[in-house]
């Protein structure tokens, strides 16, 4: 395709150079629609040589806006892809903080159960002990006797 100077667009699409986008938009549709080779259908080389300058010179018109809306969806790509990785990173530290304050639940669960239970077997081992120094101590003397009178080595029995 040959390229299309811009001076010789604007009168190929039959706009000013003072006209805005949307003009130039609206101006190129209508010479698509006019000059299409299904619409003329009796000239279709003519016709399609006409679409192919009026294409040219549309491109020789909006290239930069062009250029502008690719670097932005560029820019707005690259904003998503951020954003998508900001989302992931802080859902995935949220997950491990989650995960860090279950961990600190449950050791703090488990320190209370080890807690509870040498409380436990303190108090049973103090209630054994008192009741060991509150029973009486019975002592058959007649053990006791041969005991103490080295007769026969046995030890005392508390009953």
């Amino acid at each position: 395709m040959t390229r299309t100077v811009p001076q010789a667009a604007y009168d190929i699409l039959g706009v000013l150079p003072t006209d805005d986008f949307a003009t130039i938009r609206k101006a190129y549709l209508k010479q698509v629609r006019l000059h299409h080779p299904d619409v003329n259908a009796g000239d279709v080389d003519g016709a399609t040589q006409r679409l192919a300058q009026i294409n040219d010179a549309y491109d020789a018109l909006v290239w930069h806006i062009k250029m502008d809306e690719e670097a932005y969806a560029a820019r707005r790509a690259e904003e998503a892809r951020q954003a998508a990785a900001k989302r992931r990173a802080e859902a995935a530290r949220r997950a491990a903080a989650e995960k860090a304050e279950a961990e600190r639940r449950e050791a703090a669960r488990r320190d209370a159960q080890a807690q509870a239970r040498r409380a436990e077997m303190i108090r049973r081992a103090r209630q054994e002990a008192e009741a060991r120094a509150q029973a009486p101590i019975s002592v058959k003397f007649n053990d006791a006797r041969r005991v103490f009178s080295g007769q026969q080595t046995r030890t005392l029995r508390c009953a």
